[in-house]
């Protein structure tokens, strides 16, 4: 069997009103040539038992074990060359994957790439819908606060090369790129509103700070 392109990795813990459409949003890619892993991180609310019927390749963990440990469970199981987190409570534009391979593909001097993102949803009686452009790559800037989402696409070698996920408490991303970085690794704006970002009650992330990510 040939080994896809790109593993995309769905971690859902208690998102089963959000994952039908999460999945959907994957499935309608333009860009084909990618498996679809879900991790579910031992879920109470009947999701659990979705993620075998939704996913190409599953896990179900008996015990919560948090977002770095079935992430990187979901790196150990990809085959593809490059990889990418998506929430299980946020959606990508058809064209993610195919913009994002295209970054990459053009250079390979590059390990990782981001796009902006639509923010949307609802965050307590706030209605949330606005874009948010982020800063082209820079490692100084970087180092200041994280202005990449946790669904860049990356080298799936380079997350290994590095340790994957280390830290919890959510800031496992912002660890990850800044060691990638401070490693001698480059990453790259993909330009456009490719990436959904769904604000509700329960996300670990109600609001992004729009204001310092636009800066």
């Amino acid at each position: 069997m040939i080994a896809p392109k790109v593993s995309v990795i769905v971690t859902n813990f208690n998102y089963g009103r959000y994952l039908y459409e999460c999945v959907e949003s994957i499935r309608a890619q333009t860009f084909k040539d990618f498996e679809l892993i879900i991790v579910d991180d031992a879920s109470t609310d009947g999701s659990a038992s979705l993620v075998k019927h939704l996913a190409d390749k599953a896990v179900t963990f008996s015990k919560n074990q948090g977002t770095r440990v079935a992430s990187n469970t979901g790196v150990q199981l990809a085959s593809g060359v490059y990889c990418v987190f998506v929430n299980a409570d946020d959606k990508i534009a058809p064209t993610f994957l195919a913009s994002c391979v295209e970054t990459l593909d053009n250079d390979p001097s590059l390990s990782l790439t981001y796009t902006d993102f639509w923010h949307f949803g609802q965050s307590g009686d706030t209605t949330i819908d606005n874009g948010v452009i982020f800063h082209e790559w820079d490692l100084e800037t970087l180092k200041k606060f994280n202005y990449i989402l946790c669904s860049a696409l990356f080298k799936r070698e380079v997350f290994l090369e590095v340790g994957g996920l280390q830290v919890d408490f959510g800031m496992e991303d912002y660890d990850l790129w800044l060691r990638m970085g401070l490693k001698g690794h480059k990453g790259k704006r993909t330009p456009g509103y490719h990436y959904y970002y769904r604000a509700h009650s329960s996300n670990r992330t109600h609001r992004v700070d729009v204001p310092q990510a636009m800066d």
